[in-house]
């Protein structure tokens, strides 16, 4: 698992340096008509980071629900070990086409004057932007009841189940000298395969949604989204590599004036 964090870390290094580039290309008008090899620079970059989450989930799926390489505050956002779909349409609706969150889209389309609002985004646009939206809530919502039965049958039950092996069980590995019965290392394996599954759907939902609104926009509209896109992720994990770092300096400072006081 050591082998996917060094691929994560590069990874985040390369998606800050096609920020760099997205940004330039924005405010370049002469780069814009290589604005297509760049998108598919960028939608392939995330092909190869959830191609090589998917090999590391093979090896353990466990690492994959808590994360070392991510910060805690990116762990505490994470909806089955990653990002929630439908937060692009949110990124979207404020950031490109100009609506606020508390506007409903159809009272938005009846203002007079949007139209100029809308440059970025036509009607028949934010009519498919609205369908994808729709089919991606109804797959978390799907996605996120199977994992609540998951979690209910397959999780707690085999973990009450090891609570009434015999106190005599010294190590581990005894487990299998029990009654097959009443040993619960296959049901969780079970349990392992269900979260494996779950996230591979969620990762396939994530990436078909982010190709999705892609594959709608126009290529500005789309270089506009992935700079959004990345920025916010970014600076989240900066955010919370941050804090955690904070979080570790006062906690070695309060170690270390514990031992001062008891020196003194």
């Amino acid at each position: 698992m050591s082998g996917f964090k060094a691929f994560f870390n590069q990874w985040i290094q390369e998606q800050g340096l096609q920020l760099q580039e997205l940004k330039a290309a924005e405010s370049d008008p002469e780069a814009q008509h290589q604005l297509a090899s760049l998108i598919l620079r960028v939608t392939h970059h995330y092909e190869n980071y959830y191609k090589a989450k998917a090999d590391a989930t093979k090896e353990d799926v466990l690492r994959m629900y808590s994360p070392s390489w991510t910060s805690t505050l990116e762990n505490s956002l994470m909806w089955i070990a990653g990002w929630r779909p439908s937060t692009i349409f949110h990124l979207i609706y404020t950031k490109v086409a100009g609506i606020q969150p508390e506007q409903e889209l159809d009272d938005f389309l009846d203002e007079k004057g949007n139209e100029e609002k809308l440059t970025s985004l036509s009607p028949a646009q934010l009519i498919q932007l609205d369908e994808l939206q729709r089919r991606t809530i109804r797959e978390e919502v799907s996605l996120s009841e199977k994992m609540a039965k998951l979690q209910e049958k397959k999780g707690d039950q085999p973990f009450v189940n090891l609570a009434e092996i015999e106190t005599t069980t010294n190590t581990v590995s005894e487990c299998n000298n029990h009654d097959a019965g009443r040993c619960t290392y296959a049901e969780i394996g079970m349990h392992e395969e269900g979260l494996m599954w779950l996230l591979e759907k969620a990762d396939e939902l994530r990436l078909r949604t982010l190709k999705g609104v892609v594959d709608i926009m126009s290529p500005f509209q789309s270089l506009r989204f992935l700079t959004v896109a990345a920025s916010l992720h970014l600076r989240v994990h900066e955010i919370g590599e941050e804090k955690d770092q904070q979080r570790q300096s006062s906690t070695t400072n309060d170690g270390q004036g514990d031992r001062g006081s008891d020196e003194m």
